[in-house]
């Protein structure tokens, strides 16, 4: 039955009867005859089970599959073998076909090693003999290939494709390393006529390598970032701050160099540039915003709808002054109860001797001397106490001589202990004040950044960078720790903003948009009445302009950042698998 070829593979059950009704004497020898071929009987070697029946009936007979002069493969992709690895285990089929391109791989390195020492000395016999041995033994890996079922060539360039050990980041370095991990894998694939030019057939696998590899890494990348964009986390902070980005800002890198470069553009650079500024004027808000974040939804209709400069910061102070005024006005006096008194009199012990006498005298004159017959402090003189004593802690807060710090520690403490009993006679005002004192710390970085010598020339529009100078002159920790540290108050929005958005206040940007909003309806009735002519008259740069409108910027922003979970998960997929595949896909090039 020599010469029979592969059939179907039946009911698994039959294969009991076959052994006991048609072929008792072959199937004892099957499992090894399809893992050494030299167990077959015929020369050729391996056995096929096939149906051995017409249609309407059932069984199976083992027949010896090859021919006498053929190779000692079993073929198809019923081999017993691959099926029994692939009920163990899931794609366990393919495991021939990764331990043959493991092989393959390391009698590549081989065969490179003894190549290029055989060139660096051709008269060395012991070069010689290595050229042989890894010839041999790559001649024997080859005729071992397992039989080919679907998708098996690729599990076999697997292990010359992962050999590259990095991982890019961002579409250019995912080119260049998939150049690179498609080099190498070319690189490690063996020569297989090696009687030709050896080094002019690798020099054409590491080249064809390098190029699909280099495809394929960017490719995937590519599409990776359209189905999943990856925004910087300066850029998310902005986002999140309800800062309006444009395009190139939302990307950043090469994309927002080369929209700050089309700035330049006569008309289209002005539209540009006027919406680059708005990020500007919407940092200036969001500051206004956290300053009143306290006072929840109230506070945040303000922020929005005043005017961006002097005039707005003014509001914002005028808003937290009448918060606090009105929660005095409703404040009953406070007890100066035995509480508060022990612990002034346990801070007044704290605090070093050299500064002793100027902490009592502070208690004294701030507190002490302005308490009423009836034992208690009024309102008005819990405010000034209150500010008094936090500008002469904030005067030593930051001085290098430890005694004054401890003695800048103690007035803190002291502000807090006057705050707490005024807070416990009134529990309805309490959290008014405490919210004002909050939203007074943001303001302060506000006036600080609005008064700097750029923005007093912008009506009180600060940069980023002035943001930034406001936030570390408000931080009166030694040597500005926390500035160092990045913890200081309203650092992590100065420094996004720093990161993304331009330190020039050229003007506000109104009139450019306003100009392009109010062109719409004209472009509408322009398409309606001459879609060609206005087609034509709009060109490419006009319609580039459309994206840096306000419904523009929102759009182009909403498509860069918002995918659906499903396309965000094969994205970060596919990115994650960029350089694998462009590894894999150049060993997977023409075998030479």
């Amino acid at each position: 039955m020599s010469g029979t070829t592969t059939a179907g593979i039946g009911y698994f059950d039959d294969l009991i009867a076959a052994q006991k009704n048609q072929a008792p004497r072959y199937f004892d020898d099957l499992i090894p005859a399809q893992q050494n071929a030299a167990a077959a009987p015929s020369s050729g070697g391996g056995f096929t089970i096939v149906d051995s029946l017409p249609p309407s009936g059932r069984g199976f007979t083992i027949v010896d599959s090859l021919p006498p002069a053929g190779n000692a493969q079993p073929t198809g992709s019923g081999s017993l073998f691959r099926q029994v690895l692939g009920s163990i285990l899931p794609g366990g089929q393919y495991m021939p076909d990764i331990a043959y391109g493991a092989k393959r791989t390391l009698d590549a390195a081989a065969q490179l090693a003894a190549r290029g020492a055989t060139t660096l000395d051709p008269t060395s016999q012991t070069f010689a003999n290595m050229q042989q041995a890894t010839e041999a033994a790559n001649a024997d890996t080859k005729a071992a290939q397992p039989a080919p079922i679907p998708g098996s060539g690729f599990a076999q360039d697997l292990a010359p494709g992962l050999a590259w050990p990095f991982k890019a980041a961002g579409i250019f370095g995912s080119i260049v390393q998939g150049a690179g991990a498609g080099g190498l894998g070319g690189a490690l694939t063996p020569v297989d006529n090696p009687g030709d030019n050896f080094w002019t057939q690798k020099a054409k696998q590491v080249g064809m390598g390098t190029v699909v590899g280099a495809g394929v890494g960017g490719t995937l990348r590519t599409v990776a970032g359209a189905l999943s964009p990856q925004i910087g986390a300066a850029q998310q902070k902005l986002i999140d701050e309800n800062i309006s980005l444009t395009p190139g800002q939302a990307l950043g890198g090469i994309p927002n160099a080369l929209e700050s470069a089309a700035t330049s553009i006569p008309v289209l650079g002005s539209i540009i540039g006027g919406a680059r500024q708005q990020g500007i004027l919407d940092l200036n808000r969001a500051v206004y915003a956290r300053a009143l974040q306290p006072f929840g939804d109230e506070g945040a209709q303000v922020a929005a709808s005043v005017p961006v400069g002097t005039k707005g910061i003014k509001a914002v102070g005028n808003f937290l002054s009448q918060k606090y005024e009105d929660a005095l006005s409703q404040s009953v006096p406070a007890p100066f109860d035995d509480q508060t008194q022990s612990a002034l009199a346990n801070l007044s012990t704290m605090v070093p001797s050299s500064m002793k006498s100027d902490f009592d005298s502070a208690i004294q004159r701030n507190v002490l001397d302005n308490i009423t017959p009836a034992g208690t402090i009024t309102p008005t003189v819990g405010k000034q106490a209150d500010s008094a004593l936090g500008q002469l802690a904030a005067t030593y807060r930051g001085s290098s001589d430890g005694s004054q710090r401890l003695y800048s520690q103690a007035l803190s403490q002291a502000q807090s202990t006057i705050k707490d009993m005024f807070a416990r006679a009134n529990p309805q005002t309490a959290p008014i004040i405490q919210a004002a004192d909050q939203g007074w710390a943001t303001l302060v970085q506000l006036e600080k950044a609005g008064q700097s010598i750029g923005a007093m020339g912008q009506d009180g529009v600060f940069t980023p960078a002035q943001l930034t100078n406001a936030v570390r002159g408000s931080d009166n920790t030694v040597r500005n720790r926390m500035s160092a540290r990045g913890d200081a108050l309203n650092q992590d929005l100065s420094t996004a903003a720093q990161q993304v958005l331009p330190n020039k206040v050229n003007n506000s940007g109104t009139f450019d948009r306003a100009a392009a909003v109010m062109s719409l309806p004209a472009l509408a009735e322009g398409f309606m009445h001459a879609p060609m002519t206005t087609s034509v008259g709009l060109g490419a740069g006009g319609l580039a302009s459309l994206l840096y409108t306000p419904a523009g910027k929102q759009v182009a922003l909403s498509m860069l950042t918002k995918r659906p979970d499903l396309a965000r998960q094969l994205g970060t997929a596919l990115s994650s698998l960029a350089i694998p595949a462009a590894g894999v896909a150049g060993a997977s090039g023409p075998r030479l």
